[in-house]
């Protein structure tokens, strides 16, 4: 028995520094919404052996339901170390969802 994901994950273009992948559901049946797995790399640190950390607050995952789209929001305040990684200012919000029909992640800033 395999656990976990083996094939069907899509990598998508960074924005702002943060790297977005989709990828079936854990409890993938025929025709079920994808999930999506939000964080910036810079922030990702594997040098630890068999496991790795993340040094943010944003190591997200999340799973569509029926219609409705997997998507994320955030708030990059002035002490979030993400913010620390981008061009945007303290305060910005951001969400992440992802466009099955086009196989693409929308951003939408607030």
């Amino acid at each position: 028995m395999t656990l976990g994901l083996t094939g069907r994950v899509t990598a998508f273009e960074e924005f702002e520094g943060f790297r977005v992948i989709s990828q079936p559901s854990y409890n993938d049946v025929e025709g079920a919404a994808r999930c999506m797995t939000v964080w910036q790399p810079a922030l990702l640190d594997s040098a630890g052996g068999g496991g790795f950390s993340y040094g943010g607050e944003f190591l997200m995952s999340a799973c569509g339901a029926g219609s409705f789209p997997a998507n994320t929001t955030m708030l990059l305040r002035e002490s979030t170390p993400e913010r620390a990684q981008t061009d945007l200012p303290a305060g910005t919000a951001l969400q992440f969802v992802y466009d099955a029909a086009n196989e693409e992640i929308v951003v939408f800033r607030g």
